[in-house]
C-alpha cells in the first residue's frame, strides 16, 4: 500500500481556515552564611557556560547546572532538595578535601516500595511514594552536600584553584572541574554508594551508638563477588569485608547497567558486567560506591574525576535501583491516521535520526507503509525527512503509519530536554525556549510541539519579544490573548486528533508527544519572538516528619 500524501496538504489547508506525566525539579539550597561560600561577592569575569559575575554567583551556577544535568536523566514527582555548602573545609597547602555528598536519611518499607526490608535513599524514597512523600525527621532536604570554596587561597593548595566553567572540556592541570565534581557528588547523594562498611562488611546502616541495623541497601543488591560467586546479599560480614578489597571481581549485576556496559566498554569489565572500585586495602569513603579505574570509555562515578564522562553506564544503574528514566513514555498510532507528534526528550546524537526515533517502532517500508513530515516556515512547504532527517524537541512532526497502528517510544539513552532560566518564564521550574518564525505583512504558520514527558500548562505558556517595543518585551512576556491583541500571535494552537482539528488553549494542559500549528501575526516581524514552555510545576514536598 502506498502513502496517499494529498491527504496531509488537505490537513493543513483546514488549518489554514481556522486562523482569524511530571518533571524533575532538583532545587540546589544555599546553605552558606552572608558573604561567604555561594554569597562570596568577590568580583570575576564571566567564563564559558557561567554568565555569573561574582564567584558566589559562579559557583551557585555550577551546582544549579549539576541539579540540571540529573533532572534531564531521572525522573521525581516530587522535588528533590540538596543543601549546598561552599565555605572552606579541611585544607593544608598540599592537601585538602574538595567535596563530599550523601543522603540525609534513608528509609524502608514504605509505600510503593518496590522492595521489602531494603534501605533506600531520601531522594529515591520519596519520589517512589510520590505525592505524600515527606521527610524524615529532622530533616528539611534530601542531600547534603558540601564543596571546598578555599581552594586556592593561602594554605590551602595555593596555586590551585576550582574551574567554574560548565561544559565537559578537561579542566587545565592546576584547576578541578567544580562542575563535573558537584555531579558526581550528588550522584553519590541520590544512591550511587552502599551502606556496607567496607572494612568490616556489616551492612544496613548504623545508629548513633553504633549498632547495625543489618538490612540490605538498594545499592549492595546489585554486587556480586565472581570469586565467591555470591552476591552481597548472601555474604556474611567476613565475606563482604574481603570483596570490598578483591580488586577486578566486585562487579554489577543490574541488568539495566550489564545490558549498557556489554557494547559500550572495552576494559572495565569482567564477563560481561562492569567492575567496581575494590582495592587492597580499603579506601574508606572510595572503596565499593564507585565504579573500576579500569573503566574504558571513562564514566563519571570512578573514584577520580575524568576528563569527559559519558556516565550512560551510571544512568543505567540508577534505572536498575528503581529511579524512572524519563523518556520511558509511548505514543500510540492509529493505522492509517495522520498524526501530529513532537518528541518529549531530546534524543541522543547518533541516534536522532527518523530511522533511529521512528523507525524502529514502524512495520514495512519508509514511503509506502509510513513517513514523516516537518513544515519549512521559510518556503511555506511541507519536507519529506527521509530515515536520514534529524528530529528535535520543540519541533511538531506529521506521522501515519498506513497498515498498522504503531507504538512510539524514544531511543536508548535520550535525556529530558534542556530547559534555561528566564524571568519571562511562568515556572520556577525553568523552560523551554522555541524561536519562532514571522513574515513581514501577514501571518506564519509553523509546527511546535511539547518537548516534555509531561503536561504543559496552558496558562503558563509566554511569548517573549527580543527586539522592539516594550509590549512583549518585559519581564513577564505576553500571554496568548495579549499577543493576539498586539498582533503577535494567534491566540490558538491547533491539533489534528484524527477527524477535525482542537484549539489545544481552550483545554488546561498540553500533552507530552503532541504536536501543533502555531501562526505569528505581522506585528512580530522583525521582533525575534520566543516562546516559553514551562516544564510542569514538580509535586511540592511536605515538611513534615513522616518515618
Amino acid at each position: 500500500m502506498r502513502l496517499n500524501i494529498k491527504k496531509i496538504s488537505l490537513l493543513f489547508t483546514g488549518c489554514i481556515l481556522f486562523s482569524s506525566a511530571q518533571a524533575t525539579q532538583i532545587t540546589i539550597v544555599n546553605q552558606d552564611a552572608p558573604g561567604v561560600g555561594l554569597n562570596d561577592s568577590t568580583a570575576v569575569t564571566p567564563v564559558t557556560g557561567n554568565p555569573g559575575t561574582t564567584k558566589g554567583e559562579q559557583a551557585l551556577n555550577v551546582f544549579k547546572a549539576a541539579a540540571n544535568y540529573w533532572e534531564k536523566r531521572l525522573h521525581s514527582p516530587v522535588e528533590i532538595k540538596v543543601n549546598m555548602n561552599f565555605a572552606q573545609l579541611y585544607c593544608t597547602a598540599n592537601s585538602a578535601v574538595l567535596g563530599s555528598a550523601g543522603a540525609t536519611s534513608y528509609s524502608k518499607d514504605f509505600a510503593n516500595a518496590p522492595e521489602a526490608n531494603t534501605w533506600f535513599p531520601m531522594a529515591l524514597n520519596r519520589s517512589l511514594i510520590g505525592t505524600g512523600g515527606s521527610y524524615s525527621a529532622g530533616n528539611n532536604a534530601d542531600i547534603n552536600a558540601q564543596f571546598n570554596g578555599g581552594i586556592g587561597q593561602t594554605n590551602c593548595l595555593a596555586g590551585k584553584s576550582w574551574s567554574y566553567l560548565i561544559d565537559d572540556v578537561a579542566p587545565l592541570g592546576n584547576q578541578a572541574k567544580l562542575y563535573q565534581t558537584a555531579i558526581h557528588e550528588i550522584g553519590h547523594g541520590l544512591g550511587f554508594a552502599t551502606l556496607v562498611n567496607s572494612t568490616t562488611g556489616k551492612k544496613g546502616g548504623y545508629t548513633s551508638g553504633g549498632t547495625f541495623y543489618g538490612f540490605d541497601d538498594q545499592y549492595m543488591k546489585y554486587l556480586k563477588d565472581t570469586t565467591s560467586s555470591l552476591p552481597w546479599t548472601a555474604m556474611t560480614d567476613a565475606q563482604r569485608a574481603a570483596s570490598a578489597k578483591n580488586t577486578g571481581n566486585l562487579i554489577w549485576t543490574g541488568a539495566k547497567a550489564v545490558a549498557e556496559a556489554t557494547p559500550l566498554l572495552t576494559a572495565g569489565k569482567n564477563g560481561n558486567n562492569p567492575s567496581m572500585y575494590a582495592p587492597d586495602p580499603v579506601e574508606s569513603g572510595s572503596s565499593v560506591s564507585h565504579w573500576s579505574k579500569m573503566l574504558s570509555p571513562d564514566e563519571l562515578m570512578e573514584p577520580a574525576l575524568t576528563p569527559i564522562s559519558k556516565a550512560q553506564l551510571t544512568t543505567q544503574a540508577f534505572y536498575d535501583m528503581h529511579w524512572v528514566d524519563p523518556c520511558r513514555i509511548t505514543k500510540t498510532l492509529v493505522a492509517g491516521q495522520w498524526t501530529q507528534i513532537s518528541l518529549p526528550c531530546v534524543a541522543p546524537s547518533n541516534a536522532n535520526t527518523v530511522a533511529a526515533v521512528i523507525g524502529d517502532d514502524m512495520t514495512g517500508t519508509y514511503g509506502t507503509d509510513w513517513v514523516v513530515y516537518s513544515y519549512d516556515p521559510a518556503t511555506n512547504a511541507y519536507v519529506d525527512l527521509g530515515t536520514g532527517g534529524v528530529m528535535e524537541s520543540g519541533k511538531g512532526y506529521w506521522v501515519i503509519s498506513v497498515g498498522s497502528s504503531a507504538t512510539l517510544d524514544m531511543p536508548h539513552n535520550s535525556i529530558g530536554a534542556n530547559s534555561s532560566v528566564a524571568t519571562e518564564c511562568t515556572s520556577t521550574n525553568d523552560c523551554f525556549d522555541i524561536a519562532l518564525a514571522t513574515k513581514a505583512g501577514a501571518n506564519q504558520w509553523q509546527m511546535i510541539g511539547n518537548p516534555y514527558r509531561d503536561n504543559i500548562k496552558v496558562a503558563d505558556i509566554r511569548l517573549h519579544k527580543n527586539t522592539g517595543s516594550s509590549t512583549c518585551n518585559d519581564a513577564d512576556g505576553c500571554t496568548f490573548n495579549d499577543a493576539n491583541q498586539n498582533t503577535l500571535a494567534n491566540n490558538e494552537l491547533w491539533s489534528y486528533n484524527g477527524t477535525s482539528y482542537q484549539n489545544l488553549l481552550l483545554g488546561t494542559d498540553i500533552e507530552p508527544w503532541t504536536g501543533a500549528w502555531l501562526a505569528t501575526l505581522s506585528g512580530a516581524d522583525g521582533s525575534a519572538p520566543e516562546l516559553y514552555l514551562p516544564k510542569k510545576e514538580a509535586i511540592p514536598s511536605y515538611e513534615e516528619p513522616n518515618y
